[in-house]
């Protein structure tokens, strides 16, 4: 997959979203998979919205790959979803 730090745009489908809290407040852990990979982000802004299952494109940087309880996944940063090209008629 990508090196660490380069902007990628993926299609994925939603795994999964919660809510974590910690001292430092609390922020949504979105896990995300396209095809074997599997992704995961840390959303403490609140403003990304999607439904588990949801399928669509993502524009995010790649921050490295992570393992936990086993299961390795790519940490990403700066997740938006991509914007959808619009259909021009003359």
């Amino acid at each position: 997959f990508p090196s660490h730090d380069k902007r990628v745009e993926i299609e994925v489908a939603v795994l999964s979203s919660r809510v974590i809290e910690s001292e430092w407040g609390s922020s949504t852990l979105w896990t995300f998979e396209s095809g074997e990979y599997k992704f995961k982000w840390f959303d403490s802004g609140y403003t990304f919205k999607a439904e588990i299952g949801e399928s669509f494109k993502i524009k995010a940087t790649i921050k490295g790959l992570e393992e936990y309880q086993g299961q390795f996944a790519t940490k990403l940063s700066r997740v938006a979803r991509a914007k959808e090209k619009e259909l021009v008629s003359n």
